[in-house]
């Protein structure tokens, strides 16, 4: 495997396990959490805005690379 595939690998998990980790701080204040909960959730949704952005630049900036 490729050092290129398995950054793309490692990348997308990451966004996965961010919009995961996101979704369960909004359940943590949506059931009466304090509002760093809240925070939390929008920090790691931004996060995994900024991933998803990353791997897309870096997918279009190796795509000729083997």
């Amino acid at each position: 495997m490729s050092l290129k595939i398995m950054h793309t690998v490692f990348v997308i998990l990451s966004c996965v396990f961010a919009i995961l980790f996101a979704a369960w701080s909004w359940r943590e204040w949506t059931r009466g959490g304090g509002s760093v909960w809240a925070m939390v959730s929008i920090g790691s949704a931004a996060g995994s805005v900024a991933l998803m952005a990353y791997g897309a630049r870096f997918v279009r900036k190796t795509w000729g690379i083997v």
